[in-house]
């Protein structure tokens, strides 16, 4: 619900937005609900282990060169496979060009409790990122945080309005 609430506060009918083609499922669902056209790219692929690596800095750039009235960027670092992107250079990149930057960040929930040389992707300058506690911190249940920078340009309370709007009215007390 994090990644949706995070879409839908930014987002409406027509805007484009730049996708990494290896999101979670959750970023589908807020484009069909705000309408918002994706601008689909793939990370590159390292073809000896399999899967994604990481975004690439000049991939992004050439990206939005080529869309200039792109309003955002959503991203999965660390990836499923642990895989980091470099969101420091990707948010310099979106704050120049006046981008909100949106991480998927469901496996790096631990990167502030142990010497890393990742920090979370907001102190690297991301706008918004969500972590899954249930996947990386042995939540019990799903549960997730949504963490937002103290200089993202989306208000707040936008953003908890449309928490409210898609979560539960019943969720988990012992989370």
């Amino acid at each position: 619900s994090g990644i949706i609430a995070s879409i839908l506060s930014l987002l409406k009918k027509d805007d484009k937005v730049l996708v990494a083609r290896n999101c979670h499922v959750s970023v589908y669902n807020g484009l069909v609900l705000t309408g918002a056209t994706p601008i689909w790219f793939l990370p590159q692929y390292n073809y000896d282990w399999g899967i994604y690596k990481g975004v690439c800095v000049t991939d992004i750039k050439k990206l939005i060169n080529d869309n200039k009235d792109i309003r955002a960027l959503i991203i999965t670092s660390p990836t499923y496979e642990g895989i980091y992107s470099d969101i420091t250079k990707i948010s310099d990149i979106c704050k120049k060009n006046d981008i909100c930057l949106i991480v998927d960040e469901a496996h790096g929930a631990l990167n502030n409790f142990y010497s890393s040389k990742h920090n979370t992707a907001v102190l690297e300058g991301a706008d918004i990122s969500i972590q899954s506690l249930h996947k990386t911190c042995g939540a019990p249940n799903p549960c997730a945080l949504l963490h937002i920078s103290k200089k993202s340009s989306i208000p707040p309370e936008k953003l908890q309005k449309s928490l409210n709007l898609i979560n539960t009215t019943s969720p988990s007390y012992p989370i």
